[in-house]
């Protein structure tokens, strides 16, 4: 295994009415790893990761990112996120940009890049995930598919250190969601360090190296992926695989 790159310990988050979405989470990410967290819906999946980044303030715990205690008032969020690519399930791309410029504008803005040089990056990682046809479209010119692809193609472009994925496929179309995958695959494969909230039990357990069955907040089970998803402990976690496969 690399480096520990991410720490999560004991980590907390209360919304207003005592509800706790996430309630005493511990897990590591070592470098190049791909970490898959499964559960129901509103098991705090998403939550987990809105806090690893600060999207939302965490109520207690600690997180350490390649070093950093990114819960120290002190610390650059803006530095932070830019090593932190998020993908969100509702692809949050500008409608008002096209796809070329949706990808380098945060290389313009965020990395203080030339426009000449932010655009060739663009290019260059949009031609990476096929959609080197797609520059002078608008969002609203895309299917699902595509669009979840420019959101991923944004995150790249900033050469982060990690990816977090939220349900990537969960806006998508049936027939659209293994596109989606596959790219996401290609990013394993190439020793990008993931974490990937999914419903998508069977892709998880192919392509994740460790996992996370979470239910109410709290991490029922982790472990080697294979582990968790093919032969679990738990009984809640063998109760969810076998609900999962029931749909």
């Amino acid at each position: 295994m690399g480096k520990i790159i991410l720490q999560v310990d004991d980590l907390f988050k209360e919304f207003d009415g005592g509800v706790k979405a996430v309630d005493g989470l511990s897990f590591e990410v070592h470098d190049k790893e791909v970490v898959a967290i499964v559960g129901a819906s509103g098991s705090g999946k998403s939550t987990v990761l809105r806090c690893i980044n600060r999207l939302e303030q965490p109520t207690g715990g600690t997180i350490i990112f390649d070093g950093t205690d990114i819960m120290d008032p002190s610390v650059d969020l803006n530095s932070i996120r830019s090593e932190i690519g998020f993908v969100f399930q509702s692809f949050e791309l500008f409608p008002h940009l096209k796809v070329l410029s949706n990808v380098s504008v945060a290389l313009e803005l965020v990395r203080g890049m030339s426009t000449e040089d932010a655009t060739k990056q663009a290019k260059k990682i949009l031609n990476e995930l096929d959609l080197g046809d797609k520059f002078d479209f608008y969002p609203g010119q895309l299917s699902g598919g595509q669009k979840q692809r420019v959101a991923i193609a944004r995150a790249l472009s900033m050469d982060p250190k990690m990816i977090l994925f939220d349900e990537p496929t969960s806006a998508l179309d049936p027939e659209l969601i293994g596109y989606v995958l596959d790219t996401i695959r290609q990013l394993a494969d190439k020793g990008m360090t993931m974490i990937v909230v999914t419903h998508q039990i069977g892709f998880a357990a192919d392509v994740a190296d460790w996992a996370i069955y979470m239910t109410e907040g709290k991490i029922v089970e982790q472990g080697p992926a294979d582990q968790v998803l093919k032969n679990p402990q738990e009984e809640r976690t063998k109760q969810f695989l076998a609900s999962t496969l029931e749909k």
